[in-house]
């Protein structure tokens, strides 16, 4: 197997500071965009594309380079809702990548979304040294979200911060604010449950949220998906998004102790059967094994 190379965006993006941290931890080196050599035979993986991507790649054919690399599209993205083509729109603006030449191979990490798509789903794993649990008595808040605000997901949280529907001597705030590293990590140490809301109504799995939560071995309660593996029933809880506060405070009120055992092997099973660099290797191997190379 060739090397496998990340490739960063020269422009930084916060949602993506886990994923080069996954890459990291799992022992895979780096380059930019404007660093791709399609020359090289490597295996290329980029995550997020930006417009830096298209015009290097055409630059590297236009000076005659002959390609040697394999080049991958980790597409984490969600499809999107209906003003931007959906899932039909997501399909036809990736597969129109590759008929361009820009990439070889697309990866979703969603099973129901790579067989609507047509792209080779792979596994978002974690990695032990992604985070550690924290321990039970030194949690301080209920629940943690670790997601951007909308009205979907206000919806829920807002009906959460209620506490006085199931605890009214509660003052204080149930429900962890948002944040990124290094203060995160304090966070999700102290949080009893994760919760995990779509930004929009397409039941698509959040890989990359799942392998953060994994890591700390918190037991989640996600919103419905089509198909949450590799997560299943015995490593978390689902809900409908109208159940998802009464389905919350029905865990809070059960004892902790069943909840932090599905963390827990939620924790295992991502950080060693789908650990994370074991998914990517595996990936590559299924998706390009050694078509390029010469």
């Amino acid at each position: 197997m060739s090397e496998i190379i990340h490739v960063h965006t020269r422009y930084h993006y916060d949602p993506y500071i886990d994923l080069r941290e996954l890459f990291k931890l799992a022992g895979f080196p780096f380059c930019y965009v404007d660093e791709v050599d399609i020359s090289r035979p490597v295996t290329y993986i980029v995550s997020p594309m930006n417009g830096e991507w298209r015009p290097h790649i055409d630059n590297e054919r236009t000076a005659g380079k002959f390609q040697q690399c394999n080049l991958v599209l980790w597409n984490i993205e969600r499809p999107g809702g209906a003003d931007t083509g959906g899932v039909g729109g997501y399909t036809r603006s990736n597969w129109d990548l590759m008929y361009k030449r820009h990439v070889d191979r697309i990866w979703v990490s969603d099973r129901k979304l790579a067989e609507e798509t047509g792209f080779h789903y792979t596994v978002l794993g974690s990695h032990p040294d992604f985070g550690q649990p924290g321990a039970p008595e030194g949690k301080i808040w209920d629940m943690t979200h670790i997601s951007a605000l909308n009205g979907r997901r206000s919806v829920v949280l807002d009906d959460l911060s209620k506490f006085q529907q199931y605890d009214p001597h509660r003052q204080d705030d149930i429900i962890s604010h948002n944040c990124w590293p290094p203060q995160r990590d304090d966070v999700l140490k102290k949080s009893r449950f994760a919760v995990n809301i779509h930004q929009d109504t397409y039941p698509f799995s959040e890989p990359l949220r799942f392998a953060l939560f994994a890591a700390y071995g918190l037991p989640i309660l996600s919103e419905k998906i089509f198909d949450a593996f590799p997560y299943g029933t015995d490593t978390m809880a689902f809900a409908e998004h109208y159940d998802m506060a009464d389905t919350m405070r029905r865990m809070l009120n059960e004892p902790y102790e069943q909840y932090r055992e599905m963390g827990q092997r939620c924790r295992e099973l991502m950080t060693t059967e789908f650990e994370f660099g074991k998914m990517v290797r595996e990936a590559v191997e299924e998706t390009v094994g050694g078509m390029w190379e010469r």
